[in-house]
């Protein structure tokens, strides 16, 4: 039974609520769970991919760089995760273990060799609308933490919508997931990593965990950090690992 709701990919239904700009749906339903112990293949897609073609390599003078606004990526090092760019630190707790840059790659829909390149990421990165930055979780107990930025450029009026309006929209949508039976618990607010974010709680009821999803903008992007807290687990508890 845990395997069915041990992630629950709660960002991936908090996404589509952003960019469906609180557009009512009929049904969202949550991925699968993947373990990140496991190899994960691609999604079945109804129509071919096509294939890239080849581009020529830019050279370091077009790149962009930090000062363009493209977000950089977060990096492990032992079971510690950080972000500078966002001021984001998280000490893995004992018990846990993080998704690979292959898994968060495989969720955005990108080559894994794009993860690997700076060159490349500097590039590419400013077209995407979502970048998994880090995702991390208990297999034990299901407590998961989930690291993403919304870039608002892609994302239409994202840029002129307020945080208020996110929260409004995430509550919207992961109400009417039919797989799952949320309540809007309340709106939350907490200081992670020295840093103010404001956001959403949400019971779900059948399967008895607490989304606690919390953001803040930066330039040109929507930060979000969403733990899933389960059994004896808080969300207090999963934010004091951030620092």
């Amino acid at each position: 039974m845990i395997k069915k709701y041990l992630m629950l990919f709660t960002a991936l239904a908090l996404i589509g609520a952003l960019l469906t700009a609180c557009k009512p749906v009929a049904d969202v339903s949550p991925s699968p769970s993947l373990s990140p112990s496991t190899t994960m293949s691609p999604s079945p897609s109804p129509t071919p991919t096509p294939t890239p073609s080849p581009s020529p390599s830019p050279s370091p003078s077009t790149l962009p760089s930090p000062d363009d606004g493209v977000m950089a990526r977060g990096t492990w090092d032992g079971n510690v995760y950080t972000n500078e760019d966002v001021a984001l630190r998280f000490e893995l707790p004992d018990g846990w273990t993080y998704y690979s840059d292959e898994q968060l790659a495989d969720l955005m829909g990108v080559d894994n060799d794009l993860l690997a390149d700076e060159d490349r990421w500097l590039l590419e990165a400013a077209q995407l609308t979502t970048v998994y930055d880090m995702m991390a979780i208990n297999e034990t107990t299901g407590a998961n933490v989930v690291v993403v930025y919304e870039n608002l450029k892609m994302t239409p009026g994202g840029t002129d919508a307020t945080i208020d309006q996110y929260i409004e929209a995430v509550k919207m949508q992961m109400e009417q997931i039919a797989s799952f039976d949320y309540e809007f618990v309340s709106t939350i607010s907490a200081d992670i990593a020295g840093n103010s974010y404001k956001g959403i709680s949400m019971a779900e009821k059948s399967y008895g965990f607490t989304s606690d999803s919390y953001y803040r903008l930066q330039d040109d992007y929507l930060i979000g950090v969403t733990v899933t807290a389960m059994g004896d687990t808080s969300a207090a508890d999963i934010l004091a690992y951030f620092n």
